[in-house]
């Protein structure tokens, strides 16, 4: 039995930070020579604290004696008009501070002490396309923290793969209308905003760029120049990332509801996903995230089994929470 606090009887945002400070998950947070959960959680909890503007709390830390733990008693004021105007601007705030604390959580995993500059910075491009593309922050944040080995990289390169989420040539090349076997119609079924987002370039107000036939005008030409680009630019480098990641995720749910994944089930696993006749339960989504996830990176075994893990401690709700959504 650990000598540790049991942090079974926390709530809110106090359960959530000692989820991510229990390195190895026993539900306890303990202090060892090698790791200290403790210290963790109280940084977190000292940043959140921080940053609560006009709410109030008591003092909720563990103390260094190991032995007295004070629970928190949050006092919200009531809501004036001016809020209401801020409202959203204030909820931006509370999610940028949560996905900074996870990104700082997952980098002292490793030993990296980011900058704040550092965590504002990945905050921000996580936000954005979280927001954008109804994504989950903690999954995006759980494969950079991969890839990147905890060490959240800025205009990451190396010889196989680009970007906060490494993407490759040999996954980008199905992204392109005139690749050889290309998978192009398969991925504007699959999110045709996000395809076009990548593919196509966009004048100073956004709208996409059309040549003389009236096609839209490819971006990069080449898989390559398209995969040395994330590398130059880490928003485009998860948006890529999270597009792959989308189809692997969409190729999984085929091998589980068919027996394989292949040209003719995975567009309609992607139809009857966006129909909502597929219905996964919690472990089949669960199974069809790591199976994604595995697919993702093939390189080492463990990769999905431990994002998966850091998944689960973070509260990710497998039941709910699915890469394709049905339309409403």
């Amino acid at each position: 039995m650990s000598n540790g606090f049991d942090y079974s009887k926390l709530t809110g945002m106090k359960l959530l930070f000692a989820k991510l400070a229990d390195k190895d998950r026993n539900g306890f947070l303990d202090k060892t020579e090698d790791y200290d959960e403790i210290s963790v959680f109280n940084k977190m909890n000292d940043s959140y604290e921080e940053g609560l503007g006009d709410k109030k709390s008591e003092i909720s830390i563990f103390k260094d004696d190991n032995k007295e733990i004070h629970y928190p008693n949050f006092i919200d004021r009531k809501p004036e008009v001016k809020d209401i105007k801020n409202s959203r601007e204030y909820l931006k705030e509370e999610q940028l501070k949560l996905i900074s604390l996870k990104v700082q959580q997952e980098a002292m995993k490793k030993q990296i002490n980011l900058s704040k500059a550092d965590l504002d910075y990945w905050a921000d491009k996580i936000f954005s396309i979280s927001e954008e593309y109804n994504i989950q922050p903690t999954l995006l944040i759980s494969v950079i923290a991969k890839e990147t080995n905890g060490s959240f990289r800025r205009n990451l390169n190396s010889s196989t793969g680009s970007g906060p989420m490494q993407v490759t040539t040999i996954t980008i090349q199905d992204f392109f209308p005139n690749a050889k076997g290309s998978w192009n119609g398969v991925y504007k079924n699959l999110d045709n905003d996000l395809l076009n987002s990548i593919l196509y370039k966009k004048d100073e107000n956004g709208d996409f760029i059309k040549d003389e036939q009236g096609n839209f005008v490819l971006n990069k030409l080449s898989p390559k120049a398209l995969r040395d680009e994330c590398s130059k630019n880490d928003k485009l480098g998860i948006e890529v990332g999270l597009l792959c990641l989308k189809m692997k995720y969409a190729k999984a749910v085929a091998e589980i509801k068919f027996g394989r994944a292949n040209y003719k089930t995975v567009p309609q696993t992607i139809d009857k996903l966006k129909s909502g006749e597929i219905q996964l339960t919690e472990l089949e989504n669960q199974r069809a995230i790591e199976i994604a996830l595995k697919n993702y990176n093939s390189v080492f075994d463990s990769y999905a089994t431990e994002v998966i893990d850091t998944l689960k401690t973070s509260g990710f709700d497998f039941k709910d929470v699915k890469l394709i959504e049905p339309i409403k």
